[in-house]
C-alpha cells in the first residue's frame, strides 16, 4: 500500500493545553495529548509527575485552569465532565481498587450499572436466569471463565481484575449501542497489573487486546515497563507535570523507556545487592547508648515478599523503596506482626522471633512502632479524643490504686501538643477532627511516648501538607538522634533521597540494590526502582531468576 493510500486512525481523545494547580502547585502544566482509536496508549512517569491529576480531571473529579480542551471523538466536551456525560462519551475508569462490591455476586457486579441506568426509564424485574446466561456469554465473548455465580470476594486477584475490566467494556459497548453512537469507547486503567502475580497478568493482557481490537481505545497507568512493553502501541510520558516524550513502543528499547521516565541518560549504578555498609559511611552518629542494630531481618518471605535480609542500626533513617505491587507495601506489617509471614527470622533489638511467629505484641514489647499508610483505619481512633489517642499505649502509667488520673493526663497531653505543634492544641478535640497533617503528628507522637527502638514509617506523609510535612520530619530526626533505628517505607522518592542515610531497593519482593550518600537522589532512587521492576523473571518450574545482570549494570549489555 502506497503512502498516500495509508488511513491515519481517527482519533478517539484529544486533550489541548490542560493545566492545573493546586495553590503555588502547577501539577500539570500546558498538557497535549492524543489517544488514537483501537489502541492501547500508556502514560507513564516517576510518582508525582502528573498522571493521577490528569486522569482525575479526564474523570471530572478536577476542572482544570481556564484555556484547556477536551475532545472525544472529534467533538469539543465541557469541562469539567459530570459522570453521567462520561458514559454518553465513552469514557470508562478502572481504579486500583476495581470498585467491585465484594459480597455481591459475579452477575450482579456485572450488571449493576446498566441496571442502575435501566432502572431510571422504569425496567421491570430482573430475570436472573437470563441475566447469568448473558454473563457466561459476555466472558466467553473475551474468552475468560468466571463464575457469574460466585462471591466476587471468593475470585482470584486476576479473576476480580478481569472482571471489573469486562464491566467497563461492557457498559461502554451498551451505551453506544443504545445511543448508535459510531465513536470509540476509551477505557481508562490504573495500574491493573499492580497486585497480580507475573504468572496472571498474561490473562489481562489478552483481555486489554481484545478491548482494543473493538476499535475501543485504552488508556494504562502503568509503573510495570514489562506489561506495557508487552500491551501497549505507545508511550507518552509525563514529567514535571508536562508531556516530556512520546514515541511507539516498538521504536524504543527497555533502556530508552526508564531514560524518558527519569530525564536523563541513566548511569549505570553499580548495587551491592545484600551488602551492608560500614557504619563510616553514613553521616549521622550513633548514639553510644543505643542498640547497636536495632532490627535484623533474615530470609523474610510471605506474602509477594520473596527472600529479604538486611540490618537497621541504631540511629540510622533506612528507605525501602519499590513501585506498589514489587512487595514493599507488605513489609512494615510482616515485620510488625499484624500481617503474616511465612519465612525467615525477625530479631527486634535481641529478641529473635520466627517470622511466622512474630505478633504485635511481641513487636510492641520490643519497642517497636508502626505508622501505618492507612492512619484513619489503623493509626488512631478517630472517635476519641487527642489527649486519649496520644496516651494510648501508655495508660498504665495515669492510674493510681484503679483511679484514673485524669488531671495528669490533660497535663501531659497539653505538653504533647506544644511540643510536636498539633493544632488546635486542645487535647480534648477528637482525632477526626484534625488536619491529615496534625492528625499524622498525633500519631507519631503516641508512638513516641513508649521510646521506641524501632520506628517503622509506612506512606508516613501522605496527604500531609508542606508545612506538616517539615515538621514530621525534625520529629523523626529527633527520634533518630536519640538512637531509635527508623524504617521508612514510601513510593516518594524524592521523600526517601530527603530523609535517609541507606535506601534498598526493592523488585519482585526481594533486595535488589542498595544506594548510599551521596550517591542517593530521587532520579536515582527511580532508575534503580524501575530496573528492578523487570530484573526477575519466572522459569517454568517457578524458579527464580535474576534477569539484571552484573554486565548490565557496568554498561556491557544495555
Amino acid at each position: 500500500m502506497s503512502e498516500a493510500t495509508i488511513e491515519v486512525p481517527e482519533l478517539a481523545l484529544e486533550l489541548r493545553h490542560i493545566s492545573k494547580s493546586f495553590g503555588a502547585n502547577l501539577a500539570l502544566d500546558d498538557v497535549s495529548l492524543a489517544v488514537r482509536r483501537g489502541e492501547v496508549t500508556a502514560l507513564l512517569g516517576q510518582n508525582g509527575c502528573g498522571k493521577s491529576t490528569l486522569v482525575k480531571v479526564l474523570a471530572g473529579f478536577h476542572a482544570p485552569e481556564p484555556g484547556g480542551e477536551m475532545l472525544v471523538g472529534g467533538q469539543v466536551v465541557d469541562l469539567p465532565v459530570p459522570p453521567e456525560r462520561s458514559r454518553e462519551l465513552g469514557l470508562s475508569f478502572v481504579f486500583q481498587d476495581l470498585g467491585l462490591a465484594p459480597g455481591l455476586s459475579v452477575v450482579e457486579n456485572l450488571t449493576i450499572g446498566m441496571r442502575t441506568a435501566a432502572s431510571l426509564k422504569g425496567r421491570r424485574v430482573i430475570n436472573w436466569k437470563q441475566e447469568r446466561r448473558r454473563a457466561r456469554e459476555t466472558f466467553a465473548s473475551y474468552h475468560v471463565a468466571i463464575d457469574p455465580d460466585a462471591e466476587v470476594q471468593e475470585l482470584a486477584p486476576v479473576d476480580q481484575a478481569l472482571l471489573a475490566i469486562i464491566r467497563a467494556a461492557e457498559e461502554q459497548r451498551l451505551f453506544r449501542g443504545r445511543t448508535a453512537s459510531r465513536r470509540s469507547s476509551i477505557l481508562v486503567l490504573d495500574e491493573p497489573t499492580v497486585f497480580l502475580p507475573a504468572s496472571e497478568c498474561e490473562l489481562l493482557f489478552s483481555l486489554i487486546r481484545r478491548v482494543a481490537s473493538t476499535s475501543a481505545s485504552v488508556i494504562l497507568i502503568s509503573h510495570d515497563l514489562e506489561a506495557v512493553r508487552e500491551v501497549a502501541d505507545r508511550v507518552v510520558v509525563l514529567r514535571d507535570g508536562r508531556v516530556s516524550a512520546e514515541t511507539d513502543v516498538a521504536s524504543v528499547t527497555h533502556e530508552e523507556l526508564i531514560e524518558m521516565i527519569v530525564g536523563r541518560r541513566t548511569e549505570k549504578l553499580a548495587t551491592a545487592v545484600g551488602g551492608d555498609v560500614p557504619r563510616a559511611e553514613l553521616d549521622r552518629p550513633r548514639p553510644a547508648t543505643a542498640v547497636a542494630d536495632p532490627l535484623r531481618v533474615s530470609h523474610l518471605s510471605g506474602g509477594r515478599v520473596v527472600d529479604v535480609s538486611f540490618t537497621l542500626r541504631a540511629g540510622e533513617v533506612l528507605g525501602l523503596a519499590g513501585l506498589l505491587g514489587s512487595g514493599v507495601e507488605e513489609f512494615p506489617y510482616q515485620l510488625f506482626g499484624s500481617r503474616p509471614a511465612s519465612g525467615g527470622t525477625i530479631d527486634l533489638a535481641g529478641l529473635s522471633v520466627p517470622a511466622k511467629r512474630m505478633t504485635p505484641q511481641l513487636a510492641m514489647k520490643s519497642r517497636t512502632a508502626l505508622v501505618p499508610a492507612d492512619r484513619a483505619r489503623d493509626g488512631g481512633v478517630g472517635t476519641l479524643p487527642v489527649e486519649e489517642n496520644l496516651l494510648l499505649l501508655v495508660e498504665d502509667r495515669y492510674f493510681i490504686r484503679g483511679i484514673r488520673r485524669r488531671r495528669a493526663i490533660r497535663r501531659t497531653a497539653t505538653e504533647r501538643c506544644a511540643e510536636f505543634g498539633i493544632r488546635p492544641p486542645s487535647p480534648e478535640a477528637l482525632l477526626s477532627s484534625l488536619s491529615g497533617g496534625n492528625a499524622q503528628k498525633v500519631i507519631l507522637a503516641k508512638w513516641l511516648e513508649i521510646d521506641p527502638r524501632i520506628i517503622i514509617l509506612h506512606e508516613p506523609t501522605q496527604g500531609v501538607d508542606v508545612g506538616a510535612r517539615s515538621d514530621f520530619y525534625e520529629l523523626v530526626k529527633a527520634a533518630a538522634a536519640k538512637g531509635a533505628g527508623v524504617l521508612w517505607i514510601t513510593t516518594d522518592f524524592d521523600e526517601l533521597a530527603t530523609m535517609c542515610d541507606r535506601v534498598l531497593i526493592v523488585g519482585n519482593g526481594m533486595i535488589f540494590g542498595e544506594l548510599r550518600r551521596p550517591d542517593i537522589s530521587k532520579n536515582a532512587i527511580s532508575e534503580l526502582v524501575f530496573r528492578a521492576s523487570a530484573s526477575l523473571s519466572v522459569r517454568p518450574g517457578g524458579e527464580l531468576v535474576r534477569g539484571f545482570q552484573a554486565g548490565e549494570q557496568r554498561g556491557e549489555g544495555a
